[in-house]
């Protein structure tokens, strides 16, 4: 970067996602991230059924082998 180029701050303005654990905002999320927490946590149930999903064959087509998310 040339000495006269400045750096401009950025601003989100919109963001929409499924956040991981007790995150429930993005503030939050940031917090987590930057304080090297873990948003490791069952799969809520609203989200899709993981257990009539699950297969511990990570292969076998139309299955998913795990029961938590994490980020």
């Amino acid at each position: 970067m040339a000495s006269e180029d400045k750096q401009e701050p950025i601003a989100i303005v919109g963001a929409a996602c499924r956040l991981p654990g007790q995150v429930s905002n993005l503030g939050n999320l940031w917090d987590m991230i930057s304080n090297a927490k873990t948003g490791h946590c069952k799969v809520p149930e609203d989200r899709w059924d993981g257990e009539l999903l699950y297969h511990p064959d990570p292969d076998r087509k139309g299955t998913v082998c795990y029961l938590c998310s994490w980020l």
